[in-house]
């Protein structure tokens, strides 16, 4: 765990360095400016227990985690959760993967299934193994 939150604190420091604009010019020489901040639970994320990130073509950074997805976009954590009865939101809490695809789509891996996240409708479309949720995987042969 404490690895993981290593790793998302210096994957965000970089972005911050990046957002900052932190070159000014004084004189010949450059100063630079690091920001370096940690994410948790007290920041926004649903669960301090991050499984795998990833960034997206927008700059956004999804973070999986055991109690839902997290978007972070340098200052605002805004996380997805199971919503009952909602079929547009995730098929579990429990995010173990995730994966941007060539069309944008963020493939979101639950512990019921997939949910696949569309940045144009701001949706989720759910394929479940247990039929918690969203549609069954569909079954070859029946």
């Amino acid at each position: 765990m404490i690895k993981n939150l290593s790793i998302l604190g210096f994957i965000l420091s970089c972005i911050m360095l990046e957002a900052q604009h932190p070159f000014s010019l004084q004189g010949d020489q450059e100063a630079k400016t690091l920001s370096f901040s940690h994410l948790t639970r007290m920041n926004g994320l649903p669960s301090n227990r991050v499984r795998e990130m990833v960034q997206d073509f927008q700059g956004y950074i999804w973070i999986a985690t055991d109690n839902g997805l997290a978007r972070y976009d340098g200052k605002i954590i805004k996380v997805f959760q199971r919503r009952e009865n909602d079929p547009s939101s995730l098929c579990d809490n429990g995010v173990f993967s995730l994966m941007e695809a060539g069309d944008s789509l963020i493939w979101v891996g639950t512990g019921d299934g997939i949910s696949i996240y569309n940045p144009l409708t701001g949706d989720f479309r759910s394929f479940t193994c247990f039929g918690k949720k969203g549609s069954l995987f569909p079954v070859q042969g029946v």
